[in-house]
């Protein structure tokens, strides 16, 4: 009955099969049941041990592959990707069956009756032969869960017919016949798209709710998405199989993670090269000095009209700006500027400044958060290095030329310095204003490059064109904003006994220097940075304004 059981399940799984489009080939691929008395006269005589364990690396190298492939399919909202990670099921379980053949007449005498006459296989090779075999048998399970979670994401993306990689005719919204030719290798096209082309937004508003760049557009939500419980338990039980079988090989035999090669391929794209922090390793042995990637900015962008999960990290979530770190016993000079005439743009300040106590803010680490930007046609000028836009953080920064970074020091008196007097007043004198409205003002003022009007120096810029070995002064001014005036929420009652704690303010005002010693093919740079000095910690005395109850 068993037997008979199996044989009306694997009929059904062909029926699924073929209503898929697969079309005859699927026919050809035998099934893990009892064989006929023909299929046992027939069976091919015992292969070499040599051959066994070959053969049974590769198939467990693949089955791991083929867990990471699911794993990815069933956590994103692409369903092509399910049905690449369906497709690769029925090639996987024809692999493995083929091999149960080749190695034993009555795969299920063998493994579920511990039947093992004339079967040559050790009893090692006996575990990992049955290992697959399970495996097998829990793989076809899988059909009718990729099924189900085809339909529930039918409502994030339209699925076109198998029929449309090999070219077909359709209408478009004119009425003519268009011909086209799909790929499942191609990410499927979420039903909104495509979203409105929209500028870069400019630079939030804290404290205050703004218009959207288009009335009454709302950008699409990505979708959280997790494992399904009933795939999640197929994956647990095909890794426990496979991490037995792999117990069981020879100890030089060696396989390939996919989690690691593809941790080890976002390291190369976004990440260091082993050798690159061994070759400054004089340079980063000194206190308040570090090493950085500074990447495009389309790095960062989600392109709106591709599928995304928001449960899965972003590139900017696992390689996060470098942080700058400030060392406990060597720290850099504290700078008070106050004695110093006030260099903000005009009518952007209307309080004093108010030397205040320096508070620990352990939680908070400031980082160097710039991008590489190119707006020009055809990347016919050469990239320029932002800052990025933050909440609250802004900054400026300058090109002082070829100086070393050891050099300087922070009154920025080394005589290559290519810095006009001004700008290097401003660098040292100014101070951020203690109100919000008026620290916007600033803010916006030199993130729009609005800020000469006010009497800023030309030099000072938020953007540069970026040159290897050229140094680049940076004064950044950065907030740990409180989340109910970031966001905008109102405080319900049950929170306001908490409230003085939540509005706890903290923030950083530094003057870094950095270098970009080399390009990357990519084109993105290897920067290593250096904090000359530490401004009091700003501070804004009216947040509490702009608490919603």
């Amino acid at each position: 009955m068993q037997y008979q059981a199996g044989r009306r399940l694997a009929a059904q799984v062909r029926s699924h099969l073929i209503g898929m489009g697969l079309g005859v080939a699927i026919l050809a691929i035998p099934l893990c049941t009892r064989p006929s008395p023909r299929d046992v006269a027939l069976a091919a005589p015992p292969a070499p041990e040599a051959d066994f364990w070959q053969q049974a690396q590769s198939l467990t190298q693949d089955q791991i592959n083929f867990i990471a492939l699911t794993e990815a399919a069933a956590q994103s909202p692409d369903p092509n990707r399910v049905r690449v990670a369906r497709g690769q099921l029925v090639v996987h379980i024809g692999t493995i069956e083929r091999f149960l053949r080749r190695h034993a007449a009555d795969p299920d005498g063998l493994c579920l009756e511990n039947q093992a006459e004339n079967v040559a296989l050790t009893p090692p090779q006996r575990r990992v032969y049955c290992n697959l075999y399970l495996a097998a048998q829990e793989l076809w399970g899988l059909q009718p869960k990729f099924n189900h979670r085809l339909r529930m994401l039918a409502n994030q993306a339209e699925l076109k017919p198998l029929a449309l990689v090999s070219g077909e005719t359709r209408l478009n919204i004119l009425g003519a016949p268009v011909f086209e030719r799909g790929s499942l290798r191609q990410p499927a096209r979420p039903r909104y798209a495509p979203a409105p082309d929209l500028p870069d937004p400019k630079p939030p508003i804290v404290g205050r709710d703004a218009k959207p760049i288009l009335a009454d557009y709302r950008p699409p939500f990505p979708p959280a998405l997790t494992v399904p419980p009933d795939i999640a338990e197929s994956l647990r039980i095909l890794t426990a199989l496979t991490t037995d079988s792999r117990n069981l090989f020879p100890p030089q035999v060696r396989f390939t993670e996919p989690a690691e090669m593809a941790q080890i391929m976002d390291t190369n794209a976004y990440g260091f090269y082993p050798q690159e922090q061994q070759v400054y390793a004089q340079f980063l042995s000194t206190p308040n000095t570090g090493i950085a990637r500074v990447l495009p900015a389309a790095v960062y962008r989600q392109d709106p009209n591709v599928l995304h999960n928001r449960r899965l990290p972003t590139v900017a979530q696992k390689f996060p700006f470098a942080p700058l770190i400030i060392s406990a016993t060597n720290p850099p000079p504290q700078m008070d500027p106050s004695w110093l005439p006030r260099l903000a743009p005009q009518e952007a300040q209307r309080y004093g400044f108010m030397n205040l106590p320096a508070r620990e803010t352990a939680a908070f680490v400031p980082r160097l958060t710039l991008h590489l930007v190119n707006d020009s046609p055809g990347k016919t000028l050469p990239d320029r290095v932002e800052l990025v836009q933050k909440d609250l953080d802004y900054g400026f920064l300058a090109d002082v030329g070829p100086v070393p970074l050891e050099a300087l020091d922070a009154s920025l008196s080394h005589h290559q310095l290519t810095l006009p007097p001004q700008a290097r007043h401003f660098f040292l004198a100014y101070r951020p204003p203690t109100t919000l409205e008026a620290l916007q003002v600033d803010r916006r003022r030199f993130l729009l490059g609005e800020g000469r009007a006010s009497g800023v120096p030309d030099a000072i810029a938020t953007t540069a064109p970026i040159q290897v070995n050229h140094t680049y002064l940076l004064r950044t001014v950065q907030f740990d904003v409180p989340e109910p005036v970031r966001t905008g929420r109102a405080v319900p009652e049950t929170e306001r006994r908490a409230l003085p704690l939540t509005m706890e303010l903290h923030s950083r005002d530094l003057l870094v220097a950095f270098q970009p010693v080399r390009q990357r093919p990519d084109g993105g740079y290897t920067v290593l940075w250096r904090i000359l000095a530490q401004f009091p910690d700003p501070q804004i005395e009216d947040l509490e304004k702009f608490v919603r109850f």
